[in-house]
């Protein structure tokens, strides 16, 4: 049986007046899922320097600082950091999460929707969807099949204004295994600020500048908060519960898509 084939990619939904703003900024996914986690990674450091030169100096760095990061090369390297550890989580996982969700032996789902699921599926694809005896025979070629089936999904709800909330996990998604791909760096940068920003703050109470403690201390905070977010938030298991939240958004889009189909 062979996997089948992607479906026509639907045509944007954006708004044509504002195809230049686009091109220039980015779309949704690309600022949430990709520069807002390598964002918060730099956030530490422009709390440190704040704590350091001043607030009224960092405001002044901040428009062309931020703009020529986030405009430059931090989308991509969100997306390479997250995509890199990606098959190694899936690995973990036993699987990606739809393929896992398809499978006769792992699905959350119940039997009558799984076998409407897999109908609909094998309607649209023309891919016969593999028996629970089939799939145990020849497991590798089931989850190709099933692969085959995300991707015809994916391809079949890029109309963002149709599908508002698998755009929504996908972006939720996105954000989050970028995140949890750059955690180590990110909790690097934020010990660092964290140690820099405390140093200034004691450095200000050794020469008696007790007035000019209270930005070095609030900015402290602001980076132990982060630092605690990146030990304690940034791990595989939030990860795998938004990419799971996605998976099943995905595959409950077969019911819009088909909605009068019958196993």
């Amino acid at each position: 049986m062979s996997a089948p084939s992607a479906a026509p990619s639907p045509s944007s939904s954006a708004s044509p007046g504002f195809g230049w703003a686009t091109r220039f900024l980015g779309d949704e996914y690309v600022w949430k899922a990709r520069k807002a986690p390598v964002l918060l990674v730099a956030l530490p450091l422009f709390f440190a320097a704040g704590a350091w030169v001043g607030t009224a100096h960092l405001l002044a760095m901040i428009p062309a600082g931020i703009g020529c990061f986030l405009l430059g090369v931090c989308g991509h390297i969100g997306r390479i950091q997250g995509k890199s550890r990606e098959e190694a989580l899936w690995a973990g996982w036993g699987g990606k999460p739809t393929t896992r969700m398809l499978r006769h032996r792992d699905t959350p789902f119940s039997t009558q929707k799984l076998a409407l699921l897999h109908a609909k599926l094998e309607a649209a694809t023309g891919v016969k969807a593999p028996s629970p005896r089939a799939e145990n025979t020849k497991p590798d070629e089931a989850d190709r099949i099933y692969e085959g089936y995300a991707t015809y999904l994916r391809n079949a709800t890029r109309e963002s204004a149709k599908f508002p909330r698998v755009r929504e996990e996908l972006v939720n998604y996105g954000f989050a295994r970028n995140v949890w791909g750059l955690q180590p760096l990110g909790l690097a940068v934020a010990l660092v600020a964290l140690v820099a920003t405390g140093a200034r703050g004691w450095w200000l109470w050794k020469d008696g500048a007790s007035q000019g403690m209270t930005t070095p201390i609030v900015l402290a905070i602001f980076n132990a908060a982060i630092l605690l977010f990146w030990l304690f938030l940034a791990r595989e298991n939030w990860v795998r519960q938004i990419a799971e939240a996605y998976a099943a958004r995905l595959l409950e889009a077969a019911d819009i898509l088909f909605p009068n189909s019958q196993p």
